[in-house]
Formats: C-alpha cells, sequence, structure tokens
C-alpha cells in the first residue's frame, strides 16, 4: 500500500488508489478479499478480547424506565446497602471553640 497520502485529491481518488495498489500486491481479485478479510478478522479478534466479559454476558437491551422503578420499589435493597444511621460510628470530640 501505499505510504504517502495523495496531495490535492478527492477520497474517492485515494480509494480507487488504495485499491489499485491492494491488486499491485496481491495480484488477483480473490487474494485481495483473502487479504482483507483476514485483516478484519484479526481487528474483530482484537476487538472481542478488549471487551470485558462483564459487559459481553450484560442485556443487549437496558430496561425500560418504568420497569426498572417497579423493580426497584419491589425488591430489598442489597446487604451492602444498609441505612447510614445503621452503621456504628465512633464519637468524635471537638475543641470548644472560644468567644474572643
Amino acid at each position: 500500500m501505499s505510504a504517502e497520502p495523495l496531495q490535492d485529491t478527492d477520497p474517492a481518488t485515494e480509494i480507487e488508489c488504495e485499491i489499485n495498489d491492494l491488486f499491485d500486491e496481491h495480484g488477483s481479485e480473490r487474494a485481495v478479499l483473502r487479504a482483507l478479510l483476514h485483516d478484519f478478522h484479526v481487528l474483530l479478534a482484537d476487538a472481542d478480547r478488549s471487551v470485558s466479559p462483564r459487559m459481553r454476558s450484560s442485556p443487549k437491551k437496558s430496561m425500560s424506565p418504568a420497569t426498572a422503578a417497579a423493580a426497584a420499589a419491589t425488591m430489598a435493597a442489597p446487604r451492602s446497602h444498609l441505612p447510614a444511621v445503621a452503621q456504628p460510628s465512633a464519637r468524635v470530640h471537638q475543641k470548644p471553640i472560644s468567644a474572643s
């Protein structure tokens, strides 16, 4: 492929030049398609590795707001979400402020 961008050309001309470079490099239409498909599969595999398993297993559609509100109203809060008043706290002793 051509390493240098063409000066003062429109995008369609640049694409045509890249297609010509691919044919010059690979020789036939079938070889060009094979090379492009190989590169495409490598890119897909790389993208798949960059997505976490949690994201891959998450639902494709998000929940509607009405369903989410109903679920929040009917489901008990998890144990990790205890109210702030139920958490033990130590008393903080402060110095008295002098009125001078």
